[in-house]
């Protein structure tokens, strides 16, 4: 997202003004100010996202001359938000901890299943505790995988092409996490 105003409209996390997430988040999927659009979610949450103690949700936004992990903490420290994120426990116990989200249930229950032809994961170790997960990308019938292999992992490798055969994903196309363009990584 740090790269929007170079790439105009083309990541969209789908968070509006005001941090809400949008109600009508699939007609996102048009281009704006963009050559295309690629949608970003979070299925686990995120450090950028907060429950306020109202229990309302939101993404957090930069305020000023603060940097985005500055004002994160800011918030935390100024008792005005938590984290939203799940980042522990079994499969079951995350969908539980899901439950308790109105984003993250609609991620896991409105977008995963349609999330369209393809698919690029960047940092997922798809363990057991996601069977989640990917029993609800299965449900996408996704044509195209990528993953991220940090280093040339072939442990990596051998784990995810298991998993996702298990799952009855197709196999995916793996990349160099450090390539240059991808994630934040600069173009060479």
């Amino acid at each position: 997202m740090e790269s929007k105003s170079e790439l105009g409209g083309w990541l969209k996390d789908c968070f509006g003004k005001g941090g809400q997430f949008a109600d009508d988040w699939e007609e996102l999927r048009r281009p704006w100010n963009a050559d295309g659009a690629t949608l970003v979610f979070y299925p686990h949450g995120n450090l950028v996202l907060a429950r306020d103690f109202d229990e309302s949700e939101r993404k957090i936004a930069v305020r000023g001359n603060q940097d985005l992990l500055g004002q994160i903490l800011a918030e935390w420290e100024g008792e005005r938000a938590v984290p939203l994120f799940v980042c522990d426990g079994t499969s079951e116990y995350k969908l539980k901890s899901i439950g308790g989200s109105s984003y993250l249930q609609r991620v896991y229950r409105e977008v995963l299943p349609k999330m369209g032809q393809s698919l690029v994961v960047y940092g997922w170790a798809i363990g057991d505790q996601e069977a989640h997960i990917l029993q609800k990308l299965k449900q996408a019938h996704p044509q195209r995988l990528a993953v991220s292999v940090h280093q040339q992992n072939e442990g990596y490798i051998q784990h995810v092409q298991n998993k996702l055969q298990e799952a009855g994903l197709p196999q995916p196309v793996f990349f160099d996490a450090a390539s240059p363009g991808c994630w934040n990584n600069p173009e060479a």
